[in-house]
């Protein structure tokens, strides 16, 4: 049984295959275990992928009223994650399609002295400091780069600026699409996310 310290919460907001990808590795591996999946969508796709795996998915959506400003309504949200997150006593967050930006406070539970980093991990479908935010291979893509890539990184405050952890690149061919273009891509995501994983909790 992996140690405490490598016990991990995924957020996800969408299919969920990236977090699949991890839950999967998890039974796999014995460095970490994932304690819970939260998303803030209620028809993400992630939440029957953690019915595979027993894994408790918990749903929390971001609600704004008009009597609450936006800044209020994120910690409302954010505080009902990290009870969640403290009740499963998490120490690693992997983000896993997470469309949404954490706060410099929601960051700092996690900011770990010995490292100097967070322990909230991202993975970006670009070659950091290239094409960060939305859409990434969308904006890789339309800029006509021969090589694009993925990174996975430690979050910090800025939006895709953390640490880097790990990066490999793939290359654009000539008869692709989009749609193939993001293919190989996600394929890239699956692995190199497993190799950032290896590199974390290397026993």
């Amino acid at each position: 049984m992996p140690k405490s310290r490598n016990k991990v919460a995924i957020l996800a907001s969408g299919s969920g295959t990236n977090a699949e990808n991890l839950l999967s590795y998890a039974r796999e591996k014995n460095s970490f275990e994932v304690a819970c999946v939260i998303t803030d969508k209620k028809d993400a796709g992630v939440i029957a992928r953690c019915e595979k795996f027993s894994v408790d998915c918990f749903v929390v959506p971001f609600e704004k009223d008009r009597e609450v400003t936006h800044s209020s309504a994120k910690k409302i949200h954010e505080d009902k994650i990290l009870k969640i997150l403290e009740s499963h006593d998490v120490r690693w967050v992997l983000l896993a399609g997470y469309m949404r930006i954490l706060s410099t406070d929601f960051i700092k539970v996690f900011w770990d002295e010995s490292l100097q980093k967070s322990k909230i991990i991202n993975i970006h479908p670009a070659l950091l400091p290239s094409f960060p935010g939305k859409d990434a291979y969308e904006q890789a893509w339309d800029s006509g780069v021969e090589q694009s890539g993925i990174t996975v990184h430690h979050v910090d405050s800025g939006i895709d600026t953390g640490p880097i952890i790990i990066q490999e690149k793939f290359e654009r061919k000539k008869d692709d699409n989009l749609q193939s273009f993001k293919a190989r891509g996600l394929e890239v995501e699956y692995k190199l996310y497993k190799k950032a994983i290896d590199q974390l909790f290397a026993t």
